[in-house]
């Protein structure tokens, strides 16, 4: 009986025709299934999703078709939330947009990502900057939100940017991010340090 793990390297080995032909039969043979048991209202939701990829990742998560675990179902549903979340909050820019907004490099822009001082999400291999974090002229950072991204600690930029979208109860149901643009930045920084504390425990 061949493995599964022989009968992927069966597979590699193929010339480049041979192994997109295996490739496609395999995403096909999923996605025609999930198609199948999807109902039309989850079909329609995930034709609504801005690009290719996130049509994908809607797919994975709405079809009853088996995904690799509960576990994943949940971080692609996870996924798609927080793609709602920045589309909701004006979308973002990229590198070369931001910096362009910001009058500094790219350089700089990956610096400043770096030592934490500018909210980039990872997105494949490049990052996105939300568009929320710059002032209503867009040519600079809020004040009080690089304290505030600091103050969440090694927490993934994702999770970052979720709390500083969604309301919270310390801050009686309002954003941080609205606070900030409103010029409260000690209460955010409590709440800040309350979240980092709990995703630490």
């Amino acid at each position: 009986m061949t493995t599964r793990t022989e009968y992927t390297h069966a597979e590699l080995s193929r010339g480049q025709n041979d192994l997109y032909r295996v490739w496609r039969s395999r995403i096909d043979r999923y996605f025609d299934q999930a198609f199948e048991l999807m109902s039309r209202e989850d079909r329609v939701t995930t034709l609504s999703a801005p690009d290719d990829f996130w049509t994908l990742l809607t797919a994975l998560t709405l079809s009853p078709a088996q995904v690799s675990s509960p576990e994943q179902r949940v971080r692609l549903r996870g996924a798609i939330r927080a793609r709602q979340l920045l589309e909701g909050r004006g979308g973002c820019l990229t590198a070369p947009e931001i910096a362009q907004s910001l009058g500094i490099s790219r350089q700089g822009v990956n610096q400043r990502r770096l030592a934490g001082s500018l909210l980039g999400l990872p997105d494949g291999r490049r990052f996105l900057y939300p568009r929320c974090q710059l002032n209503a002229g867009g040519t600079a950072i809020l004040p009080g939100l690089v304290q505030t991204i600091k103050t969440l600690g090694g927490i993934d930029p994702w999770t970052k940017f979720v709390f500083l979208v969604s309301g919270q109860d310390t801050l009686d149901s309002v954003a941080p991010i609205d606070s900030l643009a409103g010029g409260s930045v000690e209460p955010v920084l409590r709440a800040a340090r309350l979240h980092g504390a709990q995703d630490a425990v």
